[in-house]
């Protein structure tokens, strides 16, 4: 089985994807039967599932490394009198 969020493939037992932790069985709250992510009723009762079920994340919220990490910072700017002397004053950049 595949998680509907990240597409891992998982284990056939398990309740619970083991790379992100999205919710891989919906439980009818009616007969307690365990029914896959993207049913809308029950196999077994035919009772609306809940909606909570994970879902594939949304394309257009999904945001780049790019947008949320930080820049680095530039180092600190040496200057001097003149060339090949000691510097005298060193100012963040």
């Amino acid at each position: 089985m595949k998680c509907p969020r990240c597409q891992h493939e998982t284990p056939s037992d398990a309740e619970f994807c083991p790379e992100c932790g999205a919710k891989l069985a919906l439980i009818c709250s009616q007969c307690r039967t365990a029914n896959a992510p993207g049913h809308k009723f029950c196999k077994k009762f035919g009772q609306p599932l809940p909606s909570g079920a994970a879902r594939a994340p949304d394309a257009s919220r999904i945001i780049s490394p790019q947008s949320y990490t930080r820049f680095r910072m530039p180092g600190p700017t040496v200057t001097s009198s003149s060339p090949g002397t000691t510097p005298s004053t060193i100012t963040p950049a």
